[in-house]
């Protein structure tokens, strides 16, 4: 199980695609985080996934070292201090960067979630975990299920979950899952074709707390070989935790 004090928060981020938006970075080391993925499929080779994912092997993983080291030398890293410091453009915090907050008590998540709420953000983030009955427990209704195809997402949907998939690059705007769900490709993906900019700040349609479609990434960049291998499936390399695929 996953402690509060295992979480490290920055009050913004950098990622021109989510948005200068407070942030939260799972693990104290880089084994912790690893382990809280233990699980996924495309975790790190020592946790038993493939090794696949780009939070762990990418630039997330660095910013996660240059931030458990800040917070090794003093500086503060609790939520209070990144929503005090947030920018006044935020509208969401973003749960997480790297890592999956999944395996929590509820006592604690209803902590987390309050905290970000009573400051008058949004809840935006991912878990891996949506079939065992902790997570459930504690993220149904405020998490995403982050799943592996779009037959999955009909089964997280079963479960009282909300869901985002990814899917192959040329993955139609709007479709629907083999279960008749509306599936919706991610509305800043959308934009980014079309020469606009919408960041995950301005959209909030991954709040698992409000009604929505399935959210779809389309895969690209260093998995599109694997995306392109496994088409109409929506089994790529990228998960929705990520953020945006980069």
């Amino acid at each position: 199980m996953i402690a509060p004090s295992e979480i490290l928060w920055a009050s913004g981020s950098s990622n021109v695609k989510t948005g200068d938006v407070p942030t939260a970075w799972v693990g104290l080391t880089k084994e912790a985080c690893r382990e809280s993925c233990r699980g996924c499929l495309m975790a790190p080779r020592d946790v038993g996934g493939d090794g696949s994912c780009y939070s762990h092997s990418g630039s997330p993983a660095i910013a996660h070292a240059s931030i458990r080291k800040a917070a090794a030398s003093g500086k503060a890293r609790t939520l209070a201090a990144a929503l005090n410091g947030a920018s006044r453009s935020a509208r969401m915090a973003r749960l997480s960067a790297i890592g999956d907050m999944g395996r929590m008590a509820r006592e604690h998540a209803d902590a987390i979630v309050d905290t970000i709420k009573a400051a008058g953000l949004a809840v935006v983030g991912y878990t891996h975990h949506w079939r065992e009955a902790q997570p459930a427990e504690s993220w149904r209704g405020r998490l995403m299920a982050s799943v592996q195809s779009l037959a999955e997402a009909d089964e997280a949907l079963a479960q009282g979950w909300r869901a985002a998939a990814v899917v192959a690059p040329d993955h139609p705007a709007r479709s629907r899952t083999p279960g008749g769900a509306t599936v919706v490709v991610c509305p800043a993906q959308i934009a980014e074709a079309a020469g606009r900019k919408v960041t995950c700040n301005d959209c909030r349609l991954c709040d698992a707390s409000r009604p929505g479609p399935v959210i779809a990434f389309r895969e690209h960049g260093n998995g599109s070989r694997l995306a392109a291998k496994s088409r109409g499936s929506g089994d790529g390399r990228w998960h929705p935790i990520d953020g945006l695929p980069g």
